[in-house]
């Protein structure tokens, strides 16, 4: 159910999207106003704040589109959202969100390792690897080389140094909930990556519990209980990589409810020991007898 959920938001939102995109129009965001109408090229949100955050939302429909086709079945079912991937895409296409992109490659990463294993790996190492020598080899691609590593990562990496400063000031126990705005002297600002947010904020303590959510998934992820569908375990893997890997680029990883549905369900899905079969009425007697 929750990969159809996804499909059907995103789609809206990428409706919506398009629309923003052909009348050069948005909504709520005045600072992403001011951006379109001073930038190079113009950025939707949709019916969300951040465009960020709205390409999270249309990379997790793709990667469960993609899981969809390549495991579900039966595949006439499939038709639907083989088809509104189109809108997804254009719709994630217009948000401009490198982070999403990053992201929606780690969870197809995932579904295809999995349905074609180290094929995969050795094929999509080679795609990157192609794709990275084509884009250095034009003008655009040499020049982003040259800019500096703070303007090239859209200003993140400067958070990710404060987030390291304050972790340094408070290693133990952290700064506390919200002393990144604080330190920053910006209400809105955020880390905008998990695990140096966490540690600055929650310290060495707070990193441990974020390191124990992330291996009880993946210990859910690796122990899935033989009568749990196999097909939505690895898509819900696969959504649950897509938010983790998009958290490392932006915030809001923990308030995502979409991170703790997949983790929830993950968890639901697996178990220590094999479940035993329930008995059929008068079964208890037939053992009695033997």
């Amino acid at each position: 159910m929750l990969p159809w959920l996804l499909i059907g938001a995103a789609t809206i939102l990428a409706l919506v999207a398009i629309w923003q995109w052909h009348t050069h129009d948005i909504f709520w965001n005045e600072k992403l106003m001011r951006t379109n109408a001073y930038g190079g090229y113009f950025r939707t949100n949709s019916l969300l704040f951040d465009p960020s955050l709205f390409g999270r939302v249309e990379a997790l429909a793709l990667v469960a589109i993609v899981g969809l086709l390549a495991l579900a079945r039966p595949r006439k079912l499939l038709l639907l959202p083989a088809l509104v991937a189109i809108p997804i895409f254009l719709g994630l296409a217009t948000s401009y969100s490198q982070s999403s992109l990053v992201a929606l490659s780690a969870g197809v990463l995932v579904i295809a390792c999995v349905v074609w294993r180290w094929k995969a790996v050795i094929g999509i190492g080679a795609i990157i690897v192609i794709v990275a020598i084509g884009a250095l080899a034009t003008p655009q691609g040499r020049h982003l080389l040259d800019e500096p590593a703070q303007k090239a990562s859209s200003a993140r990496l400067g958070l990710v140094t404060r987030s390291i400063d304050l972790f340094e000031a408070h290693p133990v126990e952290g700064s506390g909930l919200g002393a990144f705005a604080t330190a920053t002297d910006k209400k809105k600002a955020a880390p905008h990556n998990v695990i140096a947010g966490t540690a600055a904020e929650l310290g060495i303590l707070g990193t441990l519990a974020l390191l124990a959510v992330l291996l009880s998934v993946l210990w859910a992820i690796r122990h899935r209980r033989p009568d749990a569908d196999r097909p939505t375990h690895i898509i819900l893997a696969a959504l649950f990589a897509t938010i983790f890997v998009h958290a490392l680029f932006y915030d809001n990883f923990f308030a995502d409810p979409a991170m703790w549905v997949s983790a929830a369900l993950l968890a639901a899905g697996a178990g220590i020991f094999p479940l035993d079969p329930e008995p059929e009425p008068g079964d208890w007697i037939a053992r009695r007898a033997l």
